[in-house]
């Protein structure tokens, strides 16, 4: 019985595969120049009409990557490690419903030996410049974070990014679009506070809480020469475009957990001639509304020939506020075959602490390809 539930289970997922396969097939050779056409290609395989509110694309990505850590620098081989891993497997479907001012996205994650949620939220456009978003995604939080981990110039963000609070969060939003980078951008909205990770509770895994904590979140942000400002890399080239961005986020702590904080940060990105520059700085403050913790990160990169790219990065957290330093610097080259859709990128980070000699600290080196639907 269980050879044979296998059986059928591996026969099912082959025949859903070659079925969908064959429906992207047959969408890209239905893909023509007209921009009206029913289905094709176009930053993702979709189905759609004229006259019909309902619109779907499908879209995904994998990165597949090879990571070396000397925990204790790199001439302490000992405690070194290294693996392959599928670091992000995503299938993203998107589009609109009953009305096309009504669009949604799924997101789903396989990488790294697991099924996980990403995003999954309904956006009502009630004009150009004001939308209503409810559900899952990513908080209007830190350029960086917002920036999707397959457009940035290394192979992931600066440490900064998991420093201060930035990630994905349950709520709902008001605001004018502002990942599509508008002259000004903005958002505000209310989450649980708790992120998006599960834990286990009443015997069950789950990430909505019996209490929400709230999480106040707003961004504003001012974007020159129609620049991309969630979007690393310099392939536009040409005069100079900039972006600045600063946003706050605020926990209230209504479930007397002792979460009570405000983090607040403000980030750019300038981009000219190939050349791109980016930064954040960041800082945090307790229930008191001290300062307890501030960090930054600057990065720089220019790219050749439109493929070829070297990136210098360096960043810095002090996360108690008192001189503790953490810092990194990370050394990279891109090679873009398809832009952000098809390329290959190796960096080698150096993490150090203020008590850490020269030749200690943590030296990562890792290689990445990217294949992006």
């Amino acid at each position: 019985m269980n050879r044979s539930f296998v059986v059928v289970s591996v026969g099912l997922r082959i025949v859903c595969t070659v079925l969908v396969v064959g429906f992207l097939m047959t969408s890209v050779a239905w893909a023509g120049s007209a921009g009206d056409d029913p289905v094709g290609y176009k930053e993702g395989f979709f189905i759609k009409s004229a006259d019909s509110p309902f619109q779907l694309k499908v879209q995904g990505r994998v990165q597949s990557r090879f990571t070396y850590e000397g925990v204790e620098g790199i001439d302490k081989g000992a405690d070194d490690q290294a693996n392959f891993a599928i670091q992000r497997a995503r299938l993203k479907i998107s589009g609109s419903a009953w009305d096309k001012k009504v669009t949604y996205k799924f997101q789903t994650d396989y990488g790294q030996g697991a099924v996980v949620l990403k995003d999954f939220y309904v956006d009502y456009a009630l004009n150009k410049g004001f939308h209503i978003r409810t559900g899952q995604w990513k908080r209007p939080f830190s350029r960086q974070q917002i920036t999707s981990s397959g457009k940035q110039e290394l192979v992931d963000r600066a440490i900064t990014d998991a420093a201060f609070g930035a990630g994905r969060d349950l709520g709902v939003a008001i605001h004018n679009n502002y990942e599509e980078s508008p002259g000004v951008e903005w958002a505000l909205g209310i989450f649980n506070g708790t992120g998006d990770k599960p834990v286990f509770s009443a015997s069950q895994f789950t990430n909505v809480p019996d209490r929400l904590n709230p999480t106040l979140v707003a961004r504003v942000g001012y974007n020159y020469g129609g620049i991309d400002g969630y979007s690393e890399a310099d392939f536009s080239g040409g005069p100079l475009r900039f972006a600045l961005g600063t946003s706050v986020l605020k926990n209230f702590d209504s479930d007397d957990s002792g979460d009570a904080s405000m983090l607040a940060e403000v980030d750019a990105i300038v981009k000219v001639q190939g050349l791109s520059l980016s930064g954040g700085f960041y800082t945090s403050f307790d229930a008191d509304n001290a300062l307890d913790g501030k960090g930054f990160h600057v990065q720089m990169g220019y790219l050749i020939s439109n493929k070829y790219q070297p990136v210098v990065r360096y960043g810095l957290i002090d996360p108690d506020g008192d001189g503790n330093n953490t810092s990194e610097i990370a050394l990279g080259l891109s090679v873009y075959f398809h832009k952000h859709n098809l390329k290959w990128q190796t960096d080698v980070a150096s993490k150090r602490g203020e008590d850490v000699s020269i030749s200690d600290g943590d030296t990562i080196v890792r290689s990445q390809l990217q294949l992006a639907f």
